[in-house]
């Protein structure tokens, strides 16, 4: 009988789309930095309060309910980048949008939406504040987008699109 061990297979650092790449290439960087990462937390408890439902508790909950959207929006930085993007979903204090490229946390912009719902077309622009993004796989990254003080116009539009 042969004594054999099998050595596991080295990870593949160099396929993937783009944006894999890009994403893998930031990570070095700031790992050649010394920029460390948390953890990702597996196991967390949250606190029910006395009395409250539990579909309302946790992770998902949600202070304002989302809506699926098709439109474009126009991602505008401070020193004038812009970045167009792919609108995912609305609500009355945010949205995500569908970006080629990644887009750092906590960058503040203005988002200038053009959105096509049950026929009609939606445009609005407000300051937004970038609070998380998420690679997907093939597709690009997931920016999630906090609204900040909007004008009147881009409110009443808001309501109007989330009747």
């Amino acid at each position: 009988m042969s004594d054999t061990t099998q050595e596991p297979a080295a990870e593949s650092s160099s396929g993937g789309s783009e944006s894999l790449k890009a994403f893998r290439a930031i990570l070095a960087a700031e790992a050649a930095a010394g920029i460390v990462h948390a953890k990702p937390v597996e196991n967390v408890v949250y606190p029910v309060p006395e009395g409250a439902p539990l579909a309302k508790v946790g992770v998902e909950a949600r202070a304002a309910e989302r809506k699926l959207v098709s439109g474009r929006a126009r991602v505008t930085l401070g020193g004038g980048t812009v970045i167009m993007g792919k609108m995912l979903d609305v609500s009355k204090l945010g949205a995500s949008l569908m970006l080629e490229d990644l887009l750092a946390v906590k960058k503040t912009c203005t988002l200038d939406c053009d959105i096509f719902h049950n026929g009609k077309r939606y445009v609005f622009s407000v300051p937004a504040l970038s609070v998380h993004a998420v690679l997907v796989s093939g597709k690009g990254f997931k920016v999630g987008f906090q609204f900040g003080p909007r004008a009147p116009a881009a409110t009443q539009t808001l309501d109007d699109l989330l009747k």
